[in-house]
């Protein structure tokens, strides 16, 4: 029996905001963006502009598949009519594809 090999890939989402620690003067700033690492490569940034749609569909394209999803760290906050509510501000999935023999 032959065994698989996969090689692996991590793609995070992470969402900044400095509402925590501002000083008042200071204006409300508010990012995320999608990092990729593949295994021996530097992780890269990914466009400002690029959709959680538009990556999954490119990286299904190359191959890779998902193999799992985490919220990494998340904070508690108001919303969707609750008083108190986890969200996520730090998502990490892992993709795996199927080495050649």
């Amino acid at each position: 029996m032959t065994r698989m090999r996969w090689e692996y890939l991590l793609m995070k989402w992470v969402w900044t905001t400095n509402a925590a620690t501002r000083l008042a003067h200071e204006h409300l700033t508010d990012e995320s963006a999608f990092w990729i690492s593949e295994f021996g490569l530097a992780a890269r940034k990914l466009p400002a502009d690029v959709s959680l749609t538009s990556v999954l569909h490119d990286l299904g394209a190359l191959g890779w598949e998902l193999a799992a999803e985490r919220a990494h760290m998340t904070v508690v906050t108001a919303g969707q009519g609750w008083p108190e509510v986890g969200t996520p501000v730090h998502i990490v999935w892992t993709f795996k594809r199927e080495l050649a023999p």
